[in-house]
């Protein structure tokens, strides 16, 4: 492989790690509880912190390593932009959802959490009491349907997930991204805002769905 195709690989699979298809719909998500944006961007901070930190620690086959400060300065910056009290049990739930492939307690209830980091998230706008409901339910459901998704692979690496638990043992591959548009369209929906958003959103999950190395 010459250089220039192996920085370009590189490139991907970092990006690929970051998984956009998910963040336009936190973008949807936070402009649906009338975000500012400065809450906006700091979230944003502490979503991509998240995710190099989950990165970091899975250390997942196939996905190249991240260095220590990319997820240490994203945090910083997201506290630094718009410090809230919120922040806290944010990296909090960020932190231990990490740690779901180490014990298989957290694999167990890692949906749980993972919807936790999102309600959190809302909670800094601040979204109203259902609002956070609403968001920590669905992005349960939709972590859940990740765990689904992956279902094979978990279960061939002993990833403790519920699925798994439930005897699981094959990858169910079009329940998430089908959970991915329900969301997107929920956010369009309770937010009042247009449908044409829809369009850029979709088109971007569509394109980017699969450049996270699975």
């Amino acid at each position: 492989m010459s250089i220039g195709k192996s920085k370009l690989h590189s490139s991907l699979n970092y990006f690929g790690q970051l998984r956009m298809y998910s963040y336009v719909d936190i973008i949807l998500m936070m402009v649906a509880f009338r975000a500012d944006t400065m809450m906006i961007v700091s979230c944003s901070f502490m979503w991509f912190g998240f995710l190099i930190h989950l990165e970091w620690q899975h250390r997942d086959r196939g996905r190249l390593v991240w260095p220590v400060w990319a997820w240490i300065i994203p945090w910083i910056a997201g506290i630094i932009i718009h410090p809230s009290a919120f922040q806290i049990p944010i990296i909090a739930t960020c932190a231990a959802y990490s740690l779901k492939k180490r014990y298989r307690w957290i694999g167990l209830i890692s949906w749980i959490i993972n919807g936790g980091i999102k309600a959190w998230m809302v909670a800094m706008i601040p979204a109203p009491l259902w609002g956070i409901y609403l968001v920590g339910g669905l992005m349960c459901l939709r972590n859940l349907a990740g765990d689904m998704r992956d279902g094979g692979k978990d279960s061939a690496e002993k990833v403790f997930t519920l699925p798994v638990a439930l005897g699981l043992k094959k990858n169910i591959p079009f329940l998430y991204p089908s959970c991915l548009v329900a969301t997107s369209i929920i956010w369009v929906c309770i937010g009042g805002i247009s449908f044409l958003w829809l369009v850029p959103v979709f088109f971007i999950q569509s394109l980017t769905y699969n450049l996270t190395p699975r």
